[in-house]
């Protein structure tokens, strides 16, 4: 998971722990998230992270632990680098 990003001329470090322990708190947020949605509402999951693991990875987690949770479209996805479908 070690990665590195450089934005502008900061340079962003984060270990394989830190990763690790951000991703164990993301999946508790969307599970919580899940939970406290009202029916037939819509829940967002958004992050400013480029890692995986970080993001489609907690998506994924969530698919498999609620049966009655959906990835659905979003309108102009298909005009963006990468498409929902690439990250499932």
């Amino acid at each position: 998971y070690a990665a590195e990003a450089e934005l502008g001329h900061v340079r962003v470090y984060r270990s394989d722990r830190e990763v690790i322990d951000v991703v164990q708190t993301q999946k508790g947020l969307i599970s919580r998230g899940w939970r406290l949605l009202k029916p037939g509402g819509v829940l967002v999951y958004c992050t400013c992270s480029f890692l995986k693991a970080q993001n489609e990875d907690v998506v994924r987690y969530l698919l498999d632990k609620s049966v009655d949770a959906q990835v659905e479209p979003v309108e102009g996805a298909a005009q963006l680098p990468v498409t929902p479908s690439d990250m499932l």
